[in-house]
């Protein structure tokens, strides 16, 4: 009986250490992993409220190109 204690109890207080180091692990990466782009191709552009002209004239400049705006959310 003791034993099954022990068992449940080190599940109960192992996974949510593991997650939460799992959590971490990734947040750190986003935060401080290196960003890079092929050689040749013009940096990655973060969107803020400021930006958008800047990113709309851009976009614009490339008449009778392939253009292609890719935007990325966590939602």
């Amino acid at each position: 009986m003791a034993r099954k204690r022990r068992t449940l109890l080190k599940a109960v207080v192992g996974v949510p250490i593991v997650m939460l180091i799992v959590v971490l692990a990734a947040y750190a990466w986003l935060q401080y992993a290196p960003r890079a782009v092929p050689a040749g191709q013009p940096p990655l552009e973060k969107l803020q409220a400021g930006s958008l002209d800047a990113v709309k004239d851009a976009f614009n400049a490339g008449v009778g190109e392939v253009r292609l705006l890719v935007m990325l959310s966590p939602t």
